[in-house]
């Protein structure tokens, strides 16, 4: 069981000081813990270097799960706040589940889609399309992942690389919690919102697992993004949102950006600036990509 977990997990190594990391080129630098891809950056060659300063944050930004670590955890915090880790290639998704008593359940399976040429996401879709074969080793991958890490009671997602030319799985990254942005994808979907489940959890009841028995056949999470920093002159109000409501009834709205401050000025990933997200159901992804287009 672990020799199968270590082969999922790519090369990686701490930088410790903000210039250089142990490993061949290319690879991938991020904070060691953070969220919305913030300072994650891809080095492939030598004058990509100086992008590394990027991934390193105030430390203040940190400081929150530090205190997390120590208060709640054996283990001392990493020396370091910047991690490298080898270059993946393939299909990139998320495996969303919980843990109850001790064991651990996959609820489903998220394709992640990116803007050509970037780590940028651009969409997030449900179900995935991934061979059912593939995802039932991913499935059995993160239920023995999160066992092996004694993860017992919550929520957690595991972001997973196939790469189909090697026909092999890599584990991206574990979070110890829901994915909010996936919640209703799975409402539409299987007509059970993760947001009932950790409410399942936190009372401390077997959460009730649904399959296939929502409204909709697809479901998407459509990011609004931009590669060109942008100053808010304004922002949707509720009458805007409610007008796309009144057309989409069961869309989830997000308004990210800030009016009257850059996008650069708010918490972003370092290629791109992301204002919006607005998530939607339909028949299957081409449905859905038109009813985003309107």
């Amino acid at each position: 069981q672990q020799a199968i977990v270590r082969e999922a997990v790519p090369a990686f190594a701490l930088v410790d000081d903000g210039t250089a990391a142990p490993l061949p080129l290319p690879y991938f630098v991020k904070p060691v813990k953070s969220f919305f891809s913030a300072g994650a950056v891809a080095i492939r060659a030598d004058k990509d270097r100086p992008l590394i300063e990027r991934a390193d944050l105030p430390s203040s930004f940190f400081d929150p799960f530090t205190a997390l670590l120590r208060t709640y955890s054996p283990h001392n915090p990493p020396p370091g706040n910047t991690i490298a880790e080898s270059l993946l290639s393939g299909a990139q998704v998320t495996l969303e589940g919980f843990a109850y008593r001790g064991d651990a359940e996959v609820l489903g399976v998220v394709d992640s889609v990116m803007f050509p040429n970037t780590i940028a996401f651009r969409r997030f879709e449900y179900p995935s399309r991934l061979p059912d074969t593939v995802q039932d080793r991913m499935r059995v991958l993160a239920v023995r992942l999160m066992r092996g890490l004694g993860y017992a009671h919550g929520l957690f997602n595991v972001e997973m690389m196939y790469d189909h030319e090697r026909d092999a799985i890599s584990i991206i990254e574990v979070n110890p919690r829901m994915s909010s942005q996936f919640a209703d994808l799975f409402e539409k979907v299987d007509g059970m919102n993760t947001y009932q489940i950790l409410l399942d959890l936190g009372l401390g009841r077997e959460p009730r697992v649904r399959r296939r028995a929502g409204r909709h056949a697809a479901s998407a999470s459509c990011v609004f993004r931009t590669f060109e920093d942008a100053w808010v002159a304004s922002v949707p109000g509720i009458d805007d949102v409610a007008q796309v409501l009144d057309r989409f009834p069961d869309a989830r709205v997000e308004v990210l950006a800030e009016k009257q401050r850059w996008l650069s000025e708010q918490m972003q990933d370092t290629c791109s600036y992301r204002y919006g997200i607005v998530n939607l159901g339909g028949r299957d992804q081409r449905d859905i990509a038109g009813q985003f287009r309107k």
